[in-house]
């Protein structure tokens, strides 16, 4: 159930689990001076609700890691949205591999929110523990003491934000890296192999390819009514 990849912030007696698990997520993503700025307001998050904890976080990764600052959300009602919430499974979660640190909230049965997590890769990063741990079902249930616990709440940190008047002109580009073996990884690396294709043309369009694919055929076509003329 636990791996080698070592889990750099740890709570301990702390109540930092929300902020120290994406933290610790950050840095083994190689945003290394972004984890220490987050890690060093744990304790400012601590007051807050987990409510509050989740909007102040959001807040900070715009300006923190703009390459990946702009989150999905599931669970949440998002602004000016005339769709119901997006939801996330558990099922999801293990099987559809993304390099991109979510940090992940259970509801248990008697509605409390007490403890985060957050999941990059096949990894799950939880502050209680040393290293990560296996992302699966298993590793939950541990972690919760074989309760029966919902996802409820889920932000995806995946969206390039570039503030107003600021060009942000560095990517995230990182493909998924597999740490343990599992049966259905072939599926796996066809879905993370789609998603890794998909952000890849994105960055080629917001570099110019398809402007500079435009302006290469119509110097063609001039060239060939120029030849057709002579």
């Amino acid at each position: 159930m636990v791996t080698y990849i070592r889990t750099i912030y740890q709570q301990h007696q702390n109540r930092f689990c929300l902020s120290y698990s994406l933290a610790s997520a950050l840095f083994y993503c190689g945003f290394k001076e972004a984890a220490e700025n987050l890690a060093s307001q744990a304790k400012f998050f601590a007051c807050m609700h987990f409510d509050e904890q989740i909007t102040g976080i959001r807040n900070l990764m715009l300006n923190l890691v703009p390459e990946i600052g702009q989150p999905t959300l599931y669970g949440i009602k998002r602004h000016n949205h005339k769709k119901d919430k997006a939801y996330l499974s558990w099922e999801s979660l293990f099987e559809e591999l993304v390099p991109y640190p979510t940090v992940i909230v259970p509801m248990m049965r008697d509605g409390g929110m007490t403890h985060a997590f957050c999941v990059v890769d096949d990894l799950l990063f939880d502050s209680i523990c040393p290293y990560a741990l296996k992302l699966t079902m298993d590793s939950v249930k541990w972690i919760f003491n074989d309760e029966e616990v919902n996802l409820h709440i889920a932000l995806r940190f995946e969206h390039k934000y570039s503030p107003p008047g600021i060009l942000v002109e560095t990517y995230y580009v990182r493909p998924v890296t597999l740490h343990w073996s599992h049966p259905s990884r072939e599926q796996v690396d066809d879905f993370a192999s789609r998603i890794q294709r998909h952000k890849n043309h994105l960055i080629r369009l917001d570099e110019g390819g398809v402007r500079k694919k435009k302006t290469t055929k119509r110097n063609e076509r001039k060239k060939r009514q120029k030849r057709n003329k002579a």
